[in-house]
């Protein structure tokens, strides 16, 4: 999930030139998303970056595999959008990458051949989207040996439809971007046969879907391309953050529990006398339902040894 806690350290995205394109394309050093999604890719594997956009991440890789010595490998670019190609070309061009970018059209993992590549990365759109996209074609999905995602929003549901289809999740690094906290999942696909999963089934709610390493068992030791110290900052203040979203939730619906209570309070009883115990009762589950995340979110967080 994406979410605008601050972290000290962080920094923002890419510059522009007066022409429209990127001086430096995503491939700043101090780029934490683009630089922990590269370290989860080889020099040797073959990728596929769906929904490429601008081609950040491929200029990226390519300017990795460059300083290297290891360039050549052909990157796979697709969009569904035509002029969202035509800008990731221009950049390439614009850094004279073209002869190593292969740029597709077409809808998700529609324009990939199966097993083509090693790792695919879908990043920057929704969960749900995510899902729909690695649910579409079963048994394109299970011929490539990684994805790399970072859903933009609904990842504890995401992670919940992943882990009910057979995936593995390997890795669930976090990364800042600006103000942003960026949510990155490296998985493997079912190794067993694909299992029809139902996104938002029964549990797609369980809070513990929505912390990195509660279902997989990741820890922010093993963040790889950032030091460990800065994996547990990034952890900590992402818990602290979903503890205050859920404080601040709690605290509108008591202050609307009050307000309802004085407002019953100046009326007798009435033909709306049963609607409005229907109405308490409802609020009353969902103070109860938040209450048990934030006491959830506090006992993750006493056990990895937070103080908050």
């Amino acid at each position: 999930m994406l979410w605008g806690g601050a972290v000290p350290d962080g920094k923002s995205a890419t510059k522009r030139a007066s022409n429209g394109f990127v001086e430096d394309p995503g491939m700043n050093r101090k780029n934490e998303r683009l630089r922990i999604i590269s370290d989860n890719i080889h020099n040797r594997e073959t990728v596929a970056d769906v929904g490429t956009d601008h081609g950040f991440l491929p200029l990226y890789l390519w300017q990795r595999q460059k300083e290297q010595g290891a360039a050549g490998r052909p990157i796979i670019l697709t969009d569904i959008s035509a002029e969202s190609l035509h800008k990731a070309r221009k950049n390439a061009q614009a850094h004279n990458a073209s002869a190593t970018f292969d740029f597709r059209l077409g809808d998700g993992l529609t324009p990939i051949g199966s097993g083509e590549v090693d790792a695919v990365v879908i990043a920057g759109v929704g969960g749900a989207l995510i899902a729909k996209m690695l649910g579409a074609c079963p048994e394109k999905t299970v011929s490539f040996q990684k994805f790399l995602l970072q859903p933009r929003n609904a990842v504890g549901k995401l992670r919940f439809w992943l882990d009910r289809a057979g995936f593995t999740i390997l890795a669930e690094p976090l990364a800042q971007e600006g103000k942003t906290i960026c949510e990155i999942i490296v998985a493997a696909p079912p190794q067993g046969g694909f299992v029809p999963a139902d996104f938002e089934g029964e549990g797609a709610d369980d809070i513990r879907y929505e912390i990195p390493g509660c279902a997989s068992g990741w820890t922010p030791q093993q963040g790889l391309a950032l030091p460990a110290e800065r994996q547990a900052a990034l952890y900590r203040a992402f818990l602290e953050n979903k503890i205050r979203v859920e404080e601040s939730i709690l605290a509108q619906i008591i202050a609307g529990q009050e307000a309802a209570g004085d407002a019953d309070a100046g009326h007798g009883a009435g033909a709306s006398a049963v609607n409005q115990v229907a109405g308490q009762g409802a609020t009353a589950q969902k103070r109860m339902v938040t209450e048990a995340r934030i006491g959830a979110l506090k006992t993750i967080a006493q056990r990895e040894g937070i103080k908050l």
